[in-house]
């Protein structure tokens, strides 16, 4: 009997590895919401909480105290570690990275070999990605930074 190649799916038809669905409360005010534990894909290990309105790629590693919640997406090789939250309409992709105390809202986006780590928050419409032609390859927000309003950040560089 030959068997027949798998189905290719559409990248919205892909399964997402997950745990069985649950409850969590992310603390957002909107109580405990349908949820689950995010399954890492380096080694299969239980990761951070990811809301059932949240995408979360497979290929994406989310540490066991990180969560994404309401409507964001994290896509492509993206990590999500420590107590990182990403939320809102925010999406984060590429080979970025969300640590310490970071969060991503609104409808920030963080993308390529970006940062975003301490106690930085980033939100409503700012863009943070790094520069393809620059010998500096990281854009970079941390310690206390917070950015709201409508500002597209290329490159913070590595000591901003």
């Amino acid at each position: 009997m030959e068997l027949l190649p798998r189905p290719r799916l559409r990248h919205s038809q892909k399964r997402v590895a997950k745990e069985t669905p649950t409850t969590h409360d992310f603390g957002d005010g909107n109580g405990p919401v349908p949820a689950y534990r995010h399954l890492n894909p380096a080694d299969q290990s239980r990761g951070g909480w990811v809301a059932e309105t949240a995408y979360v790629a497979e290929t994406v590693t989310v540490g066991d105290t990180a969560a994404v919640f309401g409507h964001a997406r994290v896509g492509e090789r993206a990590i999500i570690a420590d107590r990182a939250r990403v939320f809102g309409m925010a999406v984060v992709y590429g080979n970025a990275l969300v640590y310490g105390n970071a969060k991503v809202c609104g409808g920030a986006r963080v993308c390529r070999n970006a940062e975003v780590f301490g106690n930085a928050r980033v939100g409503s419409g700012v863009e943070i990605q790094s520069r393809l032609n620059s010998k500096e390859t990281m854009g970079r927000l941390y310690c206390n930074c917070r950015m709201e309003a409508l500002q597209e950040v290329p490159n913070l560089g590595a000591g901003s």
